[in-house]
């Protein structure tokens, strides 16, 4: 699962390639809602220093690389 999966204001999850390989959505429980929040705030905040550092970044084959040049820190 990724962060652009979760929909705070919508209060749901899309959940992809699941059987038959189509995505679904599903509900985000209001009780863990502020506390997921809470924890991918202080998750980003750790990436960027990781950046910051020179650490945080995956590499890519050589094709890939270049038709997606953020895509090794996004």
């Amino acid at each position: 699962m990724r962060v652009k999966d979760v929909d705070f204001a919508q209060n749901q999850i899309i959940v992809r390639n699941t059987k038959g390989n189509e995505s679904r959505v599903t509900m985000l429980p209001e009780s863990i809602a502020e506390e997921l929040k809470i924890h991918l705030q202080s998750v980003k905040i750790i990436h960027q220093q990781d950046l910051q550092k020179g650490y945080g970044l995956v590499y890519l084959p050589f094709a890939k690389m270049r038709k997606y040049p953020r895509a090794k820190c996004d």
